[in-house]
């Protein structure tokens, strides 16, 4: 095994033995949020539009509600992720019918499959949960 590899390995299992299985599971929930801003941006300028650039914007555009400042034990963070989770897979639905409903396949396609990630991760927080 190369040192790299294997060093790679010993830090996620470190952070995995140190944080929990459910923070690199979030670490990822994160990556793939991020991913989907992106995609989702490039998919507005190919359609001709100019996405929302400035946090400002974003925040005052926001449907879901900032949480407090504070302290959260995991099954809090958690329950709040799923509840996250579970309007965007609403607005998603919501969306996708709407850009059927204009022929923007293309658009679809993209939310459909994250939609199937939400709901997947949704899944998976609910099974942590219980």
């Amino acid at each position: 095994m190369k040192r790299e590899r294997k060093e790679l390995l010993l830090s996620i299992w470190y952070i995995i033995r140190l944080a929990g299985w459910y923070s690199i599971r979030l670490a990822i929930a994160y990556d793939y949020v991020s991913d989907h801003i992106d995609e989702i941006a490039e998919r507005i300028l190919t359609l001709g539009y100019r996405p929302l650039v400035k946090l400002s914007d974003y925040a005052q555009n926001a449907t879901l509600k900032e949480i407090d400042s504070k302290r959260y034990d995991v099954e809090e963070s958690l329950n709040i992720v799923l509840k996250d989770f579970s309007e965007l897979i609403g607005q998603l639905r919501n969306i996708i019918k709407l850009a059927q409903e204009y022929g923007d396949e293309g658009t679809a396609d993209i939310l459909i499959g994250s939609l199937k990630e939400f709901e997947k991760d949704s899944w998976m927080l609910r099974a942590t949960l219980s």
